[in-house]
């Protein structure tokens, strides 16, 4: 099942929605950049919510191709971005900072565009839910591909920049948020 499959499921439809709302709220202005975009689905679900125009990130063309139909992309790496520094009102990350090899350099680079009073927001997979365990055990494309199953530790580093809360956004995934520090 593709990541748009899934969104296409009545559960996955439920999830788009939360995520979407979740993101939706904890952005500030109007400049989101969101980094490891995929496909741009709910980049797009969010642009319709909200007054925001979202730039998306992503390296994997497959994905570029889809994303340009849905939303702006640009084709680049999380660990070196394309923006001068402090040009993005919010900087997001959906269930993508999991499978990024370092984390702390994609972070440093989101700091780094972000304005003064910036906004991070992060949706991450609940990587304690049975729903993820289930899933990482089957083995396929999750467990070829995650990076980083401790979402705490994605948080510590996450912390060191950003003044951050987590929330639980759907049972299956968990939300971190927090202002620019710094």
């Amino acid at each position: 099942m593709t990541y748009d499959d899934f969104f296409a499921t009545s559960f996955g439809a439920e999830i788009l929605e939360k995520e979407a709302r979740y993101l939706a709220g904890c952005m500030c202005g109007t400049t989101v950049i969101s980094i490891g975009c995929g496909t741009g689905i709910i980049e797009a679900e969010i642009e319709r919510m909200a007054p925001v125009t979202i730039i998306g990130v992503e390296r994997d063309d497959a994905m570029i191709e889809r994303a340009k139909e849905r939303i702006a992309v640009v084709k680049a790496d999380a660990e070196n971005l394309p923006f001068r520094d402090g040009c993005a009102h919010t900087v997001m990350f959906v269930t993508s900072l999991e499978f990024m090899e370092n984390v702390g350099k994609a972070l440093t680079e989101a700091h780094r565009v972000l304005g003064e009073k910036g906004t991070i927001c992060a949706v991450m997979l609940n990587t304690a839910s049975s729903y993820f365990r289930e899933r990482y055990d089957k083995g396929g494309y999750l467990r070829k591909h995650i990076r980083h199953i401790n979402v705490g530790e994605i948080e510590r580093i996450m912390a060191q920049r950003f003044s951050i809360r987590r929330e639980d956004i759907s049972g299956i995934a968990v939300g971190i948020s927090g202002k620019r520090r710094g």
